[in-house]
C-alpha cells in the first residue's frame, strides 16, 4: 500500500514534469476539484490522492497520444 508520502512524491514529480515539458498542460492543474476537500468528504485521503495522481498520468497519456512532438 501506497503512503501519503509516495504519492505525494509521485504527485510533484508529475507536475514538475508536466510544467518542464508540456507547459500548455500546467495551467490546468489549478482547475482540477479533486484535492479539493467538499462537505461531502472534508478531508484529503489517499484515495482520493491516488485518485488525483491518475488523474495527472491520464491528462499526461491522453496528450502525449494526441500531441506526438513529446513522449512520456
Amino acid at each position: 500500500m501506497e503512503t501519503m508520502r509516495e504519492l505525494l512524491s509521485q504527485i510533484v514529480a508529475l507536475t514538475n514534469k508536466i510544467k518542464a515539458k508540456y507547459p500548455e498542460l500546467y495551467q490546468f492543474l489549478d482547475e482540477s476539484p479533486l484535492t479539493l476537500p467538499t462537505k461531502t468528504h472534508p478531508t484529503i485521503d489517499l484515495e482520493s490522492m491516488k485518485e488525483y495522481r491518475d488523474s495527472l498520468i491520464e491528462m499526461l497519456v491522453n496528450y502525449s497520444k494526441t500531441h506526438r512532438t513529446n513522449t512520456i
